[in-house]
């Protein structure tokens, strides 16, 4: 709706009328042009980037402390928020798929650890993650090993709102999860959370797989 602050036309005239004419100031004048509105084109490329980061957003919403702290720390001192990151680190290469075997949901962002062995087993109703983790610095020590577990869907389809995690804090770095059912597909993440000396946590290996209950 036009905002006026004089007869119509003269001065001050500011929005749209019927959606058919639109009023605006320019360079010190007043102008009257046709209310149009902005296209919205739906190509399939568009539409898979707009489906997948519906699901991605509602993804990292519906996570655990852990995991929005892993990608809140990382974009600290960036001019975005940890769940840009996470949309802009997954979107690309998600796009076109048809499952979550591309899903980032950890990490090893700083790169300052060397790899840990990771395995990912079917169990009847489950899985088991387990790792060995890397050789640790003087002074530092394993705060957590965690798994995070979602339903392995389309993410271009509405996500279904499950989203379940567990940790182990001591060796041997292992985790059963049951309860699923028989062939239920399941996409698991798995990594660890470093103590430094100084006090602060690092996130460090991660790993993940997709996979389906017996």
């Amino acid at each position: 709706m036009a905002r006026l602050t004089g007869p119509l036309a003269s001065f001050g005239a500011v929005g749209q009328i019927g959606h058919t004419i639109a009023l605006q100031r320019r360079n010190g004048r007043n102008i009257a042009r046709a209310y149009q509105v902005s296209p919205d084109p739906r190509t399939p490329s568009q539409v898979e980037m707009r489906e997948v980061m519906r699901w991605l957003t509602q993804a990292f919403r519906l996570q655990g402390l852990t995991v929005r702290t892993f990608w809140n720390t990382a974009a600290a001192g960036k001019p975005y928020t940890g769940a840009n990151l996470f949309v802009r680190e997954n979107i690309a290469r998600m796009k076109s798929d048809t499952d979550l075997a591309n899903l980032v949901l950890f990490n090893n962002l700083n790169h300052l650890w060397p790899p840990a062995t990771f395995a990912f087993t079917p169990l009847s109703n489950g899985f088991r993650a387990e790792a060995t983790p890397p050789a640790l610095p003087p002074g530092s020590s394993i705060q957590t090993f965690r798994a995070n577990w979602l339903h392995n869907k389309d993410p271009h389809l509405p996500y279904d709102n499950f989203t379940n995690s567990t940790n182990d804090n001591s060796a041997p770095y292992l985790i059963n999860v049951g309860g699923l059912g028989h062939g239920t597909a399941v996409y698991v993440s798995c990594g660890f959370a470093f103590l430094l000396p100084s006090g602060s946590v690092l996130y460090g290996p991660a790993e993940h797989s997709t996979l389906v209950t017996i």
